[in-house]
């Protein structure tokens, strides 16, 4: 890693030494139920195919705005990791504020109410294969087209100082988002109900996503509406609440 003035290869630093790691990740528990585990080498894969995506179809890369009007999902962490990948900025907002940040594409779990040339929708079943639903104009499926792409992905390198996430707290650069973080190791639970009252979740599920995969650690993601409850998370071994 380099200075805040000169280069890095942003999220690469994360997720290179996970790449191949069969241990658990990123857990997902959703509000129908389900529960999806990712390894490192499983949530790299979905990281790498959805870069492709993005480079691809969108030609993503630094410089380039991605706005995310969609919940905390293992889908969206997947997408926000894969733009930071390219170097791209990620930016945090609604279905109404998504429409006014000039954003060079709209990555929202509700296409229907977004205001964009550039629009992605995710259909956040686990299993999905398709959106499920007609697409306005300009809008294309991600659960239909991302298997498609390459399972390996070429990091760009960016300006430490290039703006990496913002949210409604401000925006980190690439060198402040991968910096090593201190505190205490180990699973962690993230409660998307417990973040939602300063921001939409999803800019804090990335901020605590970033910085548990950074050590190494897994994070156990509960979605909007779903109860962290004590067995739960000792099941998951989840050490802590963040």
């Amino acid at each position: 890693m380099s200075s805040q003035n000169g280069s890095l290869h942003g999220i690469e630093s994360i997720l290179a030494p996970l790449r191949a790691s069969p241990s658990p990740l990123l857990i997902w528990h959703g509000p129908s139920g389900e529960r999806v585990e990712l390894s490192g080498r499983v949530f790299d894969n979905w990281v790498a195919k959805s870069a492709n995506l993005l480079s691809e179809k969108y030609d993503a890369g630094p410089g380039t705005c991605v706005a995310f009007a969609a919940p905390a999902h293992w889908k969206t962490l997947a997408l926000a990791f894969a733009a930071w990948q390219l170097g791209a900025r990620v930016v945090i907002s609604d279905a109404e504020g998504a429409a006014d940040l000039g954003a060079d594409l709209v990555v929202t779990d509700a296409p229907e109410t977004v205001e964009a040339d550039e629009i992605l929708a995710v259909a956040l079943g686990s299993l999905a294969l398709n959106f499920g639903a007609e697409l306005p104009p300009g809008a294309l499926d991600y659960a239909a087209e991302v298997r498609s792409f390459g399972d390996v992905a070429f990091p760009e390198s960016v300006a430490a100082g290039a703006g990496a996430l913002t949210t409604a707290l401000g925006t980190l650069t690439f060198g402040e988002l991968v910096a090593p973080a201190g505190g205490d190791g180990g699973t962690a639970a993230f409660v998307a109900d417990d973040h939602e009252a300063d921001e939409p979740a999803l800019g804090a599920a990335l901020r605590a996503a970033v910085v548990q995969f950074g050590r190494g650690d897994a994070l156990v993601l509960f979605g909007r509406g779903v109860e962290a409850r004590e067995a739960l998370l000792a099941q998951e071994r989840a050490v802590r609440r963040i």
